[in-house]
């Protein structure tokens, strides 16, 4: 059987507000994406006895119920990341200062909440740098998986900017454009010297996984093409990706009836938010039924360690 990770970038619905130009004082909001839409994941993960990646944005758990689930999360066995300190879209960007602060914050407030440090790292936006392979290397992180070699995102930055009231937060022109052009597509290790590209040496890099023309396999692209062309890129991508995982947001199984009760309409914006939770479970169930027939689901860590041995 083939090793597949299931991962969730934990984009709260603070940071929904926060695009939406709405601040929430994070010690004291309580956000559903801790509540009924995680519980949402967690029934399917355990329907599919699959273990979850969940890559937590460091200041969601100045609040103290906040933390307790992340606890609960990582004692059932799922694997808790690090997503930044405050998910700032201008990551790659920024100095190696103000990414080591970023990355350091985080990773100590997952540690504290999960009962051990995080060993896997995802940029906001996919926002990387060398900076960030460099503060990583130093912490001692098994992998990180912060490419999405694709054309693609750069559509999507530009969706996301136009739709966001603090479009200043969401930057098209970023440090590693290279690396979304053209980067390497299959696992490797980065440097902060060669960042891209494959060295000998160097942080275990797990790209998104692409497919033909470099198109990105991951769920948000079963909104966009249709039940056919997404099952047939989401099949070739598993035998053509060396080491595959399935990358999915808290929006993919928000309710937009229940969810966004008292929130402010702001929120309502954010792309794939209002469509019904039946069409998003049922879109989410045909996805990991294709999975399932070849994959054996494990952490992203462990689909790390099997990627790079020793």
């Amino acid at each position: 059987m083939q090793p597949i990770a299931l991962n969730i970038n934990f984009d709260s619905l603070s940071e929904c507000l926060r695009l939406g130009g709405v601040a929430v004082d994070h010690r004291t909001f309580v956000d559903p994406c801790f509540g009924a839409i995680v519980d949402r994941f967690r029934r399917l993960a355990d329907e599919y006895g699959a273990p979850l990646t969940i890559y937590a944005i460091g200041r969601d758990l100045l609040s103290p119920s906040h933390r307790r689930r992340v606890s609960e999360w990582a004692e059932e066995g799922h694997e808790i990341g690090n997503h930044t300190w405050s998910h700032p879209q201008t990551l790659s960007n920024m100095s190696l200062a103000e990414t080591r602060r970023e990355i350091e914050a985080a990773h100590d407030i997952i540690g504290e909440a999960a009962g051990r440090a995080p060993r896997g790292f995802i940029a906001p936006a996919w926002s990387t740098s060398p900076f960030v392979v460099q503060v990583l290397t130093e912490l001692n992180y098994r992998y990180d998986t912060s490419l999405t070699p694709s054309w693609v995102q750069l559509i999507a930055l530009l969706k996301l900017r136009l739709n966001s009231s603090a479009r200043a937060s969401v930057p098209v022109l970023r440090r590693d454009l290279p690396g979304l052009l053209w980067g390497c597509r299959s696992p490797y290790r980065a440097t902060a010297a060669r960042p891209w590209q494959p060295n000998k040496t160097g942080l275990p890099m797990l790209p998104l996984p692409t497919g033909r023309f470099r198109l990105p396999v991951w769920h948000t692209m079963s909104f966009v093409l249709s039940e056919r062309r997404w099952e047939s890129l989401l099949r070739k991508a598993m035998t053509t990706n060396q080491a595959f995982y399935y990358l999915m947001h808290p929006v993919d199984l928000l309710d937009p009836d229940t969810d966004l009760v008292g929130l402010p309409d702001a929120v309502r914006k954010i792309e794939r938010i209002m469509i019904p939770l039946k069409e998003k479970m049922a879109l989410l169930r045909r996805s990991l039924d294709v999975l399932a027939e070849r994959g054996e689901f494990v952490t992203m860590e462990r689909l790390a360690e099997s990627t790079f041995p020793g």
